[in-house]
């Protein structure tokens, strides 16, 4: 018995020598690693990346982008964190969305004046562009120019011999209609080929709406005439209805054109046709009047309807948004606080954003209850329509527009600020997202360019966005 417990002891004291030995040579191993660590830069946990014998670390989510992403004379994007954000609809990429929007814009150069009409095909392969003003200098630019959504002039299209107004795809992207202020509509292919010009009584285009089953087109004018013995003039706003092969069907008149605008828009069924600026009327496809809306102060800037033409929203001079039923009657009223620039309801009819004077703002139709989110205020002095028009994202994730500050801004659904865009210096007075989500173009007020980001999004379908601007030569589409 003493034995074995000798021998056990025996035993038990070469163990622990032999532990002792491997634990000893266990730290020495550990310690040999950290110098190896600190002298060729790579940090022991992996968390770095390394450049030459530096360690970068990425501030931010996983996903964001390091100093070594960013393209070499680049400036920074604005966000509100210091963190990077990562895109949930980004397409399958280590690059963030903040990454890929650091790059330079495509930059389109072609037209002779300011560009403030856009507007993209249905299938997003075509972005149709005009010029609808005159310069100071008076000159003007009266061609419409069809660019690829990769940028490539495809073909410029030449008839109008003043600023094109308005330009309008039809639902099957088969026709172009472009209206012009020298009274005529013409309607062209998708390759630039016109198929028929439609010419009004001496009145200036301002608006073009195809019905949803692209059977009918609407066109805008206005007609001005002299009131009797006072000898001011009276502008009165007519609604043609044109069938397919130029065929007039019907003359509609509403009440007053404010001088300024003339909006016309279909509802998304195709059943009620809401027109006006001053005062609105509604018929139904036949050109039966169903709804009346009277004038309510200044000239509205602003008329849309909600993707599921349920309601319709009006924003004036004075910054009174309205909205109402499909037979115009009042829903509701919201304040705006200055000139209504620019209305957008969400994909999904939920929300309603706001750009008016020198706020942007998100209402939640579905809370009543709910206090509006304010996205952004502006505390310098106001130009005279000094912001763009603002634009849904087609999936609802996103809403971009132009601040009276001159810059380019995209904010999340939820009301956080994502992302400045850089690089464009045209004073984007409208934008226009493609159907598919993959590029945003800004036409510009003072400049002859036009850009355009891709937005680094998976192909996502879904209905258009209702989006309209106070912009008077229709730009909005």
């Amino acid at each position: 018995m003493y034995w074995e417990s000798a021998h056990s002891k025996q035993q038990l004291g070469r163990g622990n020598n032999a532990v002792a030995k491997f634990a000893l040579l266990g730290s020495l191993l550990l310690v040999g690693l950290l110098l190896s660590a600190c002298v060729f830069g790579r940090a022991p946990n992996g968390s770095g990346d390394v450049i030459g014998n530096k360690s970068v670390r990425s501030s931010g989510t996983a996903g964001s982008p390091t100093p070594s992403a960013r393209a070499i004379g680049q400036p920074p994007l604005t966000t509100n964190t210091p963190t990077q954000q990562v895109s949930p609809y980004a397409a399958p990429t280590s690059m963030t969305t903040e990454a890929i929007l650091r790059k330079r814009p495509i930059v389109l150069v072609g037209h002779n004046g300011p560009v403030t009409v856009l507007a993209w095909s249905p299938d997003a392969k075509i972005l149709a562009s005009s010029s609808g003003v005159v310069t100071r200098n008076e000159t003007f630019d009266p061609t419409v120019r069809l660019w690829s959504a990769k940028g490539k002039l495809l073909t410029t299209l030449r008839g109008h011999t003043a600023p094109v107004t308005s330009l309008e795809w039809s639902p099957d992207g088969q026709l172009l209609a472009s209206g012009s202020r020298d009274g005529t509509v013409r309607l062209w292919d998708a390759h630039g080929k016109q198929i028929k010009s439609l010419r009004l009584d001496e009145e200036q285009v301002y608006s073009l709406a195809w019905s949803p089953d692209g059977q009918i087109l609407a066109v805008g004018s206005i007609q001005q005439e002299q009131a009797g013995s006072t000898g001011l003039i009276q502008f009165k706003g007519v609604v043609r209805l044109f069938g397919v092969d130029g065929r007039l069907l019907k003359m509609l008149i509403t009440d007053g054109g404010g001088g300024k605008w003339l909006h016309v828009e279909w509802s998304s069924d195709g059943s009620t046709l809401a027109a006006g600026a001053w005062g609105f009327r509604l018929w139904q496809r036949d050109g039966k009047l169903v709804g009346t809306i009277g004038r309510l102060g200044a000239p509205a800037t602003v008329m849309i309807w909600s993707p599921d033409g349920s309601m319709l929203a009006t924003g004036n001079e004075d910054g009174l948004v309205s909205l109402y039923d499909h037979r115009g009657r009042v829903a509701a009223q919201l304040p705006g606080n200055g000139p209504i620039v620019s209305l957008a309801f969400s994909p999904d009819g939920g929300k309603l954003a706001l750009m008016s004077g020198n706020y942007v703002r998100m209402f939640d139709l579905r809370d009543p209850h709910a206090e509006p989110r304010t996205l952004y205020r502006y505390l310098g002095p106001l130009a005279e329509w000094s912001a763009s028009n603002i634009v849904w994202s087609p999936d609802g994730v996103w809403l971009a527009g132009r601040t009276p500050d001159s810059v380019l801004r995209v904010w999340r659904a939820n009301g956080r600020r994502v992302v400045t865009l850089p690089g464009c210096n045209n004073e984007a007075s409208v934008l226009a997202w493609s159907p598919d989500g993959k590029v945003i173009a800004a036409g510009g007020s003072h400049g002859d360019t036009i850009c355009l980001w891709i937005w680094p999004t998976m192909s996502i379908a879904g209905p258009l966005w209702a989006s309209g601007s106070q912009n008077q030569m229709g730009g909005h589409r």
